[in-house]
């Protein structure tokens, strides 16, 4: 599934680029959800899921700035992809401080539409995951958006932003498998969503507080000062 925000202030422009979009999911046989949103709070209202992989985004929002509020965006979801969607070619440049995926001329969105929402799509399909199989079921879930895996007997528990999954497997071949940093015996934590690491604690982006291990708690400090 493909979480798909279109924020423009002028309401009926952003259903029509909406429509267009549905429309060509449907044609391209893309499993997406849409949304749309006329200002900037209603924007981030909506993001406070975490599940939005695309906004069309128009650059001069009424009375707010779109580059300033993709900042903000950026820093609550790291791999959203902005389309900015503008009257004047010049705006183009800002967009580099929030690595904008692609512009769209308000005049000629229509043709160049379909060609920017495959292209935006099979971006978000490279991002890397972690695939499991449970109950003959296959699973899977983007790797930014784990916060850690707990090893439970013969478990592994996945505890994502939104759910938590489980399957048969071993932690260590998890280890392999994820690049995850081991904390303890009994957890492996993404770096990603790492905010801090001590001796004795954890702590991970929606606060959850892990107990590190005296066995792993050298090599974890190392791991995570590589990464970051």
């Amino acid at each position: 599934m493909i979480n798909i925000i279109v924020c423009d202030d002028d309401r009926d422009y952003a259903m029509r680029i909406a429509d267009m979009i549905t429309d060509l999911s449907v044609k391209h046989d893309i499993d997406l959800d849409i949304e749309v949103c006329g200002n900037g709070s209603e924007l981030m209202e909506n993001i406070k899921s975490g599940k939005c992989d695309i906004i069309f985004l128009d650059i001069m929002l009424g009375g707010e700035n779109g580059i300033e509020l993709a900042k903000r965006i950026k820093e609550l979801l790291p791999d959203v992809l902005f389309v900015f969607l503008t009257g004047y070619i010049d705006f183009a440049v800002q967009g580099y401080e929030v690595r904008a995926f692609r512009y769209l001329l308000k005049g000629s969105a229509e043709t160049e539409l379909e060609r920017t929402l495959i292209e935006a799509v099979n971006e978000i399909n490279k991002v890397s995951s972690f695939s499991f199989s449970y109950k003959q079921e296959f699973f899977k879930v983007k790797t930014n958006d784990i916060l850690y895996m707990e090893s439970d007997k013969r478990l592994i528990i996945i505890h994502a932003a939104d759910k938590t999954y489980q399957y048969y497997g071993r932690l260590d071949e998890a280890e392999e498998l994820s690049g995850f940093i081991r904390i303890h015996r009994s957890y492996l934590v993404n770096p990603e969503r790492l905010v801090s690491l001590t001796k004795e604690t954890a702590v991970l982006s929606d606060g959850t507080r892990l107990n590190v291990s005296g066995s792993y708690a050298e090599s974890a400090k190392r791991k995570f000062m590589l990464y970051i």
